[in-house]
């Protein structure tokens, strides 16, 4: 047995965790401070530059979760979107977005690209044909989310990969809905993964945060960006989520046995008129 191999669940439950040297305690103590020595030290942190110890002991965590190098976490899914998607375009620059996307994604393409000189395009469906169609010499990105929140449309990750690759554009993904328990962006060849990590990633309904992951040149200068636009996590909410995530695993499992169970029962309902889960077999995106 391969010691180092380590799955969901430990990764969920040990990875990125702080020791706690002076007590001995079982979970990872918090830290609080906005203010830590500058001088002979290793880090210089700062709750604003992601660095603070809680701060980069949950990235570290969503990085081994998305088969990742590196990661940041965020004050929310769409402050994670914002920096991630301006994190690559510029003035003059154009992006291609998928046609079903979250609703707070679609409002900020919609009402705050065009004041930065930003063209987007969003698609006429969701294979790789529609995408393609929309691409310019301007184009940068391809962002996709997939399953879609709230219809569950399924994009063919390596489709959009093997499609980016091709005309050399950096691609996107909200895996918000999929979760890193049920899908793994990388391992298919996008670039960029991001997460509303109020959602599956919280799982209790008492935390709003977002979180990116991909490699370190990425991240990097997504970062840049993010140090400016200061969408930083409180140390507090971080502390709840690494304790949140450590579950992610066995409660994802379970919502995923629980919503098939529902909607085959569903499906089954006459007066249903129709069943949007694509693990029904009558799903048209079943086989993706």
């Amino acid at each position: 047995m391969n010691l180092k191999i380590k799955g969901l669940n430990t990764i969920c439950t040990h990875v990125g965790e702080l020791e706690d040297k002076q007590h001995k305690g079982a979970v990872s103590p918090l830290y609080m401070s906005t203010s830590y020595a500058y001088e002979d030290v290793d880090v210089k942190r700062y709750p604003r530059y992601f660095n603070t110890p809680n701060q980069e002991g949950l990235c570290k965590k969503i990085a081994a979760l998305e088969h990742a190098e590196s990661a940041l976490i965020f004050g929310s899914g769409m402050a994670a979107v914002s920096t991630s998607l301006l994190a690559f375009l510029g003035a003059g620059d154009h992006v291609v977005l998928q046609q079903t996307l979250y609703g707070g994604t679609y409002n900020l393409i919609n009402e705050e690209f065009s004041k930065y000189g930003i063209e987007y395009s969003f698609t006429s469906g969701w294979n790789a044909d529609a995408f393609e169609a929309e691409i310019k010499a301007n184009t940068k990105v391809i962002y996709i989310e997939t399953p879609s929140n709230p219809l569950l449309t399924i994009t063919d990750l390596e489709a959009i990969a093997a499609l980016a690759k091709k005309h050399g554009l950096i691609t996107m993904i909200d895996n918000t809905f999929a979760s890193p328990v049920n899908q793994n962006p990388i391992d298919f060849g996008i670039d960029i993964v991001i997460h509303s990590a109020t959602k599956y990633m919280g799982g209790h309904s008492d935390i709003c945060a977002g979180a990116v992951a991909s490699t370190t040149e990425n991240m990097d200068r997504i970062f840049q960006l993010a140090k400016n636009f200061g969408g930083s996590l409180s140390d507090y909410t971080v502390w709840l989520l690494e304790r949140s995530m450590k579950t992610m695993g066995i409660r994802v499992k379970a919502q995923n046995e629980n919503a098939l169970a529902m909607a085959i029962f569903l499906d089954g309902v006459e007066e249903v008129e129709k069943v949007y889960y694509p693990g029904l077999p009558t799903h048209i995106d079943h086989d993706i």
